[in-house]
């Protein structure tokens, strides 16, 4: 029990020590202020939400407003529990450090699933408990329905930390014997993503046709959720015996598999050459582009946090087919339907193609061995074009079949296709020198986690919030100017080529001189 309490005390620690980031003279205090005013920030918004779902939603009964918070923390758990599972890097596992420390493996299995226990059980009270506070205010409230209430909010987290246990074995076991685990794993993560974020768009997209009459059928297509809601509501033996299988079962087997895989290798990939390669790309660009290329697409965390963009816009153009939008705004009595549906296609992929800040941490990524790249004998330009290379071609081939498709789907004219494609490429490009640029400005070369770097910089955020505040421009123009859809893209067509060049410019000159002095 001792070496338990100390490793679930080292792992606070180290959390204290990693909001404290290069500020070592922040004091713990200030540190443990700041996290609760964060917990204070997210209970407020989810309180907001709740006291919105259901005050709106009144009409469709007192169950809906439960059952809304149910699904959302079930979401994000979904989402916590498989991305955590695909992010995590065998390289950085301490499996060995612990195994060779004078504690039992059940001790640290029960520490490492005790703190992702900790860690969703405080996204869970953070998200549910504001709905069954405010529930209780305004429909009051029961002693059944207070205890069930909490024992939904410690079962939960148990099915999130079994389901991370649980993905991570199948992924250990199918990937990390082939050679490329590394691009199978991201491109896993990505998939993985994709299909949580369309559950989430087709589960919640039919809120608005909802009424008292339809709710039981809208409760019964979503068995998971309504489950818990009868544990909640009116509980009885099965439905209880359901969830402790489907928290705690789902825990357990999932620690079952974990301790079968904990502290064993299964990058056992042997090369079957036998001769050494000596040849090489022609030039200097090919080679960099394929270390960018590589690591790229062997980071799950590096790729998951910046190809959202090219995900989304699958995802959008699903949706906008899948919705008829066409007939959906005809029958609203919008004349020029196609125009329409271009401008908001345009404007959305803009705004998608900001979500993918890939240069924008390009330089600092490279860490402490950037003093190697800068050894090399090769033009700086070379070395920005490679950058460069990578975030364009992640974003601009997606682009480019979406608006294919699009056009050809919906019988768009040559010049609704043109802006349709040419407007968000051109934005992509500004954004990659743009982000680019501003790393060189705020690179970070001392990170002891790629996640820092690829969510939290000031490079990144930077970029995301010029790139989202360019992207507003045609939106601006449409909604404060009598100009048509098509005038405006040709405005933005316009400000967005002067952007390229601007960028350009600025990247090529200051930026060279700002990587001299790395």
């Amino acid at each position: 029990m001792r070496n338990l309490f100390i490793l679930l005390k080292n792992n606070f620690n180290m959390m204290i020590g990693s909001m404290k980031r290069n500020n070592k003279n922040r004091s713990d205090k200030s540190v443990i202020f700041l996290f609760l005013f964060l917990v204070l920030f997210l209970v407020a918004i989810f309180s907001y939400n709740a006291y919105n779902t259901i005050d709106g939603f009144r009409n469709l009964g007192e169950k809906f407003a439960i059952f809304n918070g149910l699904f959302t923390i079930l979401v994000t758990l979904l989402v916590l529990g498989c991305l955590r599972a695909t992010s995590q890097n065998a390289q950085n596992s301490d499996s060995d450090f612990l195994l060779s420390l004078p504690i039992k493996k059940y001790t640290i299995i029960l520490s490492k699933t005790l703190n992702k226990y900790i860690y969703d059980l405080f996204f869970t009270l953070v998200i549910f408990a504001p709905y069954v506070v405010i529930y209780s205010i305004f429909y009051g409230t029961s002693f059944q329905f207070i205890i069930m209430s909490i024992l939904i909010i410690l079962l939960l987290p148990l099915l999130s930390v079994g389901l991370t246990y649980v993905v991570d074995f199948f992924i250990t076991r199918l990937f990390n014997k082939t050679k490329f685990a590394g691009i199978l794993k991201s491109l896993f993560s990505l998939f993985l993503f994709g299909m949580v974020f369309v559950f989430i768009i087709v589960s919640s997209m039919d809120y608005s046709f909802l009424d008292a009459t339809s709710l039981e059928n809208y409760f019964a297509s979503r068995p998971f959720t309504n489950l818990l809601l009868n544990f909640i509501f009116s509980p009885n033996v099965l439905n209880i015996i359901l969830t402790l299988l489907l928290t705690i079962g789902v825990l357990g087997i999932g620690t079952l598999l974990f301790t079968l895989n904990y502290g064993k290798s299964f990058a056992s990939y042997k090369s079957n050459k036998t001769m050494l390669d000596f040849t090489s790309p022609k030039s200097p660009f090919c080679l960099l582009f394929k270390k960018e290329a590589n690591y790229y697409f062997s980071s799950p965390t590096y790729m998951l946090n910046t190809a959202i963009g090219p995900v989304m816009m699958i995802v959008f153009l699903i949706l906008i087919l899948s919705l008829n939008l066409p007939n959906m705004l005809g029958a609203l009595g919008i004349s020029n339907v196609n125009e329409y549906i271009m401008g908001l296609s345009t404007l959305v992929f803009c705004f998608m193609s900001c979500t993918s800040t890939i240069s924008a941490s390009a330089i600092s990524l490279e860490g402490k061995n950037l003093w190697f790249l800068k050894a090399l004998p090769i033009n700086i330009k070379t070395i920005f074009f490679s950058k460069l290379a990578l975030h364009n071609i992640v974003i601009i081939p997606i682009l480019i079949i979406v608006s294919i498709l699009m056009s050809i789907i919906l019988k768009f004219s040559f010049l609704y296709f043109l802006f349709l494609l040419i407007i968000p490429i051109l934005i992509t490009l500004d954004l990659s020198i743009l982000g680019l640029y501003i790393n060189l400005k705020f690179p970070v070369l001392d990170f002891d986690d790629e996640a820092r770097v690829v969510k939290q910089s000031m490079s990144v955020i930077l970029s995301l919030l010029i790139g989202m505040v360019i992207a507003l421009i045609p939106l601006v123009l449409y909604l404060i100017t009598p100009l048509t859809i098509t005038i405006i893209c040709f405005i933005t067509l316009f400000l967005f080529i002067l952007l390229f060049i601007i960028f350009s410019l600025l990247l090529f000159t200051n930026g060279v001189k700002l990587f001299k002095k790395l």
